[in-house]
């Protein structure tokens, strides 16, 4: 699902909606949740055919996987919550600024 909503980012990113949305963003939120779905991946291996080293492994590639894909989420978020936040400190402070994604 989270190539689908990319996918539609991509057609609707002249929309108004999508670009207040920020797509750099939204694009990173993706990458994240696909990362954490690969999760599943390495959680479907077990000990019976392949041995208990491989199963280790892939357990502690769920891990890994997991925590890649939340940090990778929320670390847009966060920039997000950023980018709004010093739009309105400014605005307190009556000065103009611009924000761009580098």
């Amino acid at each position: 699902t989270s190539m689908v909503f990319a996918a539609w980012v991509f057609l609707y990113r002249e929309n108004r909606a999508v670009k207040l949305s920020q797509p750099f963003f939204l694009y990173i939120i993706c990458v994240g949740t696909f990362i954490m779905g690969i999760t599943i991946i390495p959680l479907s291996i077990d000990d019976f055919g392949r041995g208990k080293e491989m199963a280790s492994e892939a357990c502690t590639c769920v891990s890994w996987l997991f925590f890649l894909g939340f940090t990778v989420s929320f670390s847009a978020i966060f920039s997000k919550i950023w980018r709004i936040n010093k739009l309105y400190r400014s605005a307190e402070q009556c000065k103009r600024v611009s924000i761009s994604t580098r």
